[in-house]
């Protein structure tokens, strides 16, 4: 049995594709954005009032650079909005004092100073890398000053 590709394609789009995911199909290089739903039309300012064909947004190469740009003004907003300092230090607080009441309600009667160093290290695994990061840079690269906040935290 042969196949033709336009009909492996659209085979494929209709097993990848689910009802509510969308394709932005660049008009100019055939470039498409297969990361959007149907919700993300009404978000994103350059695909309010396209119309959908069979899964698919067509639209021109200004457009399309448009919708690029206001996607990546949003990812860089919600990283930012992440790796605010302030977020951050919040977390490391509710980390640092969850950990040593896990601690002492595990360990009843032991002091939590004499395992705060270690437990202190232990607090860089729940955070990502990224996040990780932004709390050196406000501490300005200080491991021994990150983990005594964290130890002062507990």
């Amino acid at each position: 049995m042969k196949i033709k590709l336009s009909e492996l394609r659209k085979l494929i789009r209709e097993a990848v594709l689910t009802e509510e995911a969308i394709e932005v199909v660049d008009n100019d290089t055939g470039e498409i954005i297969d990361t959007l739903t149907r919700a993300d039309t009404e978000k994103y300012t350059m695909l309010r009032g396209k119309s959908i064909l069979g899964g698919q947004i067509f639209i021109d190469g200004d457009e399309f650079q448009d919708l690029w740009d206001e996607i990546d003004r949003e990812v860089r907003a919600q990283k930012a909005e992440r790796l605010d300092i302030n977020k951050l230090l919040a977390k490391l607080d509710d980390w640092a004092q969850t950990a040593a009441r896990e601690y002492t309600a595990d360990n009843q009667g032991v002091d939590i100073s004499g395992v705060a160093y270690d437990l202190a290290d232990a607090a860089k695994f729940s955070f990502e890398p990224d996040e990780w990061n932004e709390l050196l840079a406000h501490f300005e690269f200080d491991d021994d000053a990150l983990r005594s906040y964290i130890m002062d935290s507990m």
